[in-house]
């Protein structure tokens, strides 16, 4: 690392994002600036709440929250909060994502009365002071000169502004110096609370600039026996899936046979909370005819959306990594705000997320599907993207 007295570079970029766990779009945020950066002179620091090193994985290592306090205080530079929908993200939360034991224990009722009296993963994780741990104010940080930039965030206000979770996170904003946001829903959230945020589409949406089919190609390890034929990617979260999976798993042979698509069942969120193999697995296990591959790398996701004819899911970043290859997509389960949000403001507002007995409103949407509209929006939005991240680089 570049010494605060460095004559080459001592300008740092402090980039925290929520890329400690295996989660794909996650992971994306950090791979993708750190190569918009290209040859700037900031020296690139990658944080999340905890060390990780995912590498095998193909993401990029991260240093821990108690690491990036120190860093801040140490060197000059910007603190760049990466993406994702991290607005009001609890310390308990976040730790239970990293570790399944902490969420279990965090879901008995005594465990959890002593945790906010304690605030055990607030002291585990090193944030003592900050309230927020993706909405730090600079004086939290030690570094009351400290710029912050938001880069194509999601999250909204919740309830009273006067409360305290609402108060925090509203102080730590009005002292950033940027604040962009990836939809209406949280553009609208923010501004209402008197907060200026521009809104910009996610920053993964630019994954096909940097990652080729060919390239993916050669740096999977999936078969290619898998997406030769005309497929279908489809995806569930754990906790986001149908009450009847038997049900969905028919529907789905409906739009199967209908659509003339294999069906290729692919995990995105691994990690705790997420678990998408778990219930995917299920579902291949009750129909012989679909494909499970579980995948080895962000290389094998990324490829066989691109290489599929359509997605269809309840992750965010399946949609976004669809539209990124032109693949026409749908979000399942219209409960899922941030992702009928983010479809209606940049894919087409007439649209909606499908329900799991929606194979006549799937088909359709598919057979319908405005190739030529959406893609030409698709690369409006794209520019949108580059010039927000660099901005934030130049400002």
């Amino acid at each position: 690392m570049t010494n605060q007295h460095s004559t080459i570079k001592d300008k740092h970029i402090f980039f925290l994002s929520a890329s400690d766990r295996i989660n794909y779009g996650d992971l994306l945020f950090p791979i993708i600036f750190e190569k918009m950066m290209g040859n700037s002179d900031y020296v690139f620091h990658n944080y999340g709440i905890i060390s990780s090193n995912l590498e095998n994985f193909g993401a990029l290592p991260t240093h821990s929250y108690a690491t990036m306090l120190k860093d801040i205080e140490k060197y000059s530079g910007k603190l760049v909060i990466g993406g994702g929908e991290v607005l009001f993200s609890e310390w308990e939360t976040l730790f239970g994502f990293i570790s399944g034991t902490y969420s279990r224990l965090n879901a008995n009722k005594l465990f959890s009365k002593i945790e906010r009296r304690l605030q055990i993963a607030k002291r585990t994780l090193g944030g003592q002071k900050v309230s927020l741990p993706f909405s730090p104010h600079p004086e939290e940080l030690n570094k009351s000169d400290l710029n912050i930039y938001y880069s194509s965030v999601g999250g909204q206000f919740y309830g009273d502004l006067k409360w305290k979770k609402n108060k925090d996170a509203l102080h730590a904003m009005e002292a950033a110096k940027y604040i962009s946001v990836r939809d209406q829903r949280s553009k609208d959230s923010l501004n209402a609370a008197g907060l200026n945020a521009k809104l910009v589409p996610d920053s993964a949406l630019i994954m096909s600039d940097y990652f080729s089919l060919e390239n993916l190609i050669k740096e999977s390890k999936v078969s290619p026996e898998i997406y030769r034929e005309p497929c279908m990617f489809v995806q569930l979260g754990r906790f986001k899936g149908p009450d009847d999976l038997s049900l969905f798993g028919q529907k789905l042979k409906t739009i199967s046979k209908a659509l003339q698509l294999k069906v290729v069942l692919c995990p995105i969120g691994i990690a705790p909370g997420h678990e998408d193999d778990i219930i995917l697995k299920e579902l291949a296990s009750r129909n012989d005819d679909f494909v499970f591959v579980m995948p080895a790398s962000i290389s094998d996701i990324m490829l066989l959306i691109a290489q599929s004819q359509f997605y269809l899911g309840t992750s965010l970043h399946g949609l976004i990594t669809a539209q990124s290859f032109n693949v026409p997509h749908l979000p399942l389960n219209k409960k899922i705000t941030k992702a009928v949000s983010y479809l209606n403001t940049w894919v087409d507002d007439s649209l909606r997320a499908a329900d799991f007995t929606d194979d006549f409103y799937v088909i359709d949407t598919f057979k319908k599907w405005k190739t030529e509209k959406i893609n030409k929006n698709t690369d409006l939005q794209k520019e949108m993207v580059r010039n927000n991240l660099k901005y934030i680089l130049q400002d």
